[in-house]
């Protein structure tokens, strides 16, 4: 019977514990999901920064042009100098251009296609204002200046311009307004996504203290209705497994809160961002399932973690080659060891033996022979390694030249793990070699 009510209430606490780490899961996951959005907006400024760049360039380099002709023209009408008509020369033609590039810069952008008529408008003024140039450079190699200043005065010379002008203008003000809207949403996303961050992190702490006080009561009451002659030790027992319960729930959401912040940084795809967060959490789900509810000595054999963690990526149709005696790992180590996998893993179906149709992966365990001491027969109290090893006939693996998060990942992990970690990249295939430390898990 006391057998029965103590399974009963670790039942019980097991419940409550998932329960509270779904729902801070789902709180980080919504984080993610709206610093992806401030990501994603901001990025949306910055191309509409660079379209909005491109257009006042080409605009104003329109201008620039028939000011540039209306210079030389004047110039030119003035003294009678042919020298002054060299910068004119092909000025019509480089507008033309100048206008192409404008429209097709303009087509690309949302909104302002609108603005396509307005240039067809351009295209006609610049037209008339570029034959009045050359009729009054006509009339005044003629030498008519009485023709030439009435087709200045009468000509319409000024109001092209100015209605080229005003085209401009206008584009160039929607464009400005339309940066500045951008950046606006920008600004207020990016303050929505701190104050959302700030809330997620109050509402961790507050549930933190939740669960830590559930699960007392929980143990507390079930303790003091069955078995009242032994309530001292009881209590004992349910402190103790509250403050087991603490650390992992405050060292799991470390975790999930360094993946979701970090992965975001890193990656500028809201998508991919989205992809790895939701591998790496998967990771960790599953390499914590195999440490619930177990001793905190003895948490899980290496052998069952491995297969847990890598059998989801195993390409149809392959095989791993698992090999080793049987090791248990301490809890401490159970979620680190399962993310390490979980990256070395994802890298071998995207870069290594498995994106290869005839690559093979070996992994294998075994008591670190130079390192092992009088505790030999205790399996988390020994020294050991575990070898990961890709083959791809005829090679052509390389080391991927960015190093991101999943490599930081490793490296961290191998830390929390007590663990070396050399990894090799040849030709043929990537070798990692862990050696774990063989002394007493820390119990932080």
């Amino acid at each position: 019977m006391p057998f029965k009510a103590i399974t009963r209430t670790l039942g019980r606490t097991s419940l409550i514990y998932a329960t509270i780490v779904a729902f801070l899961v789902l709180l980080y996951v919504l984080g993610a999901l709206v610093m992806a959005r401030a990501v994603a907006s901001e990025n949306l400024a910055r191309r509409i920064g660079e379209e909005t760049q491109k257009t006042l360039a080409l605009s104003g380099s329109l201008l620039i042009t028939v000011l540039d002709a209306e210079t030389s023209q004047r110039g030119y009408l003035l003294a009678g100098e042919p020298e002054y008509l060299k910068p004119f020369s092909g000025k019509r033609a480089e507008f033309a251009q100048q206008l192409a590039a404008l429209r097709e810069q303009v087509r690309r952008e949302e909104g302002a296609a609108l603005y396509l008529e307005s240039l067809d408008h351009v295209a006609q003024l610049s037209t008339r204002r570029f034959d009045l140039l050359d009729q009054s450079i006509a009339e005044r190699d003629r030498n008519d200046i009485p023709a030439m200043l009435d087709l200045i005065k009468n000509g319409g010379g000024k109001a092209a311009m100015d209605g080229i002008r005003v085209e401009i203008n206008a584009l160039r003000a929607f464009e400005e307004e339309r940066l500045a809207q951008a950046f606006a949403r920008a600004r207020s996303l990016q303050e929505k996504t701190a104050a959302a961050l700030g809330f997620l992190l109050v509402v961790t702490f507050v549930t933190l203290i939740i669960a830590g006080t559930l699960v007392r009561h929980t143990i507390r009451a079930e303790s003091e209705a069955q078995y009242a002659q032994k309530l001292r030790a009881e209590r004992d027992r349910a402190d103790l497994i509250s403050r087991e319960l603490s650390h992992r729930v405050k060292n799991l959401f470390a975790v999930i809160m360094s993946i979701v912040s970090t992965t975001g940084r890193a990656e500028t795809d809201p998508r991919e961002a989205a992809r790895k967060i939701r591998e790496r959490v998967q990771a960790l789900a599953r390499a914590h399932s195999l440490s619930g509810g177990q001793n905190a000595q003895h948490a899980a054999r290496l052998e069952d973690l491995v297969n847990t963690i890598i059998q989801p990526y195993v390409p149809l149709g392959r095989e791993v080659a698992l090999s080793g005696p049987e090791i248990w790992l301490s809890a401490d180590r159970v979620t680190p060891v399962g993310l390490i996998l979980n990256e070395l893993a994802t890298n071998a179906l995207k870069y290594g033996a498995w994106a290869s149709p005839n690559g093979t992966l070996a992994i294998s365990w075994a008591f670190d022979e130079t390192r092992q001491g009088p505790d030999r027969v205790n399996g988390d109290k020994s020294a050991f390694r575990l070898e990961w090893q890709e083959k791809v006939p005829g090679g052509g693996v390389a080391d991927p030249e960015r190093q991101g998060f999943g490599t930081q990942m490793i490296e961290l992990s191998a830390i929390q793990a007590r663990a070396g970690v050399e990894k090799n990249w040849q030709d043929g295939g990537l070798d990692v070699v862990l050696r774990f430390e063989g002394d007493s898990p820390a119990r932080d």
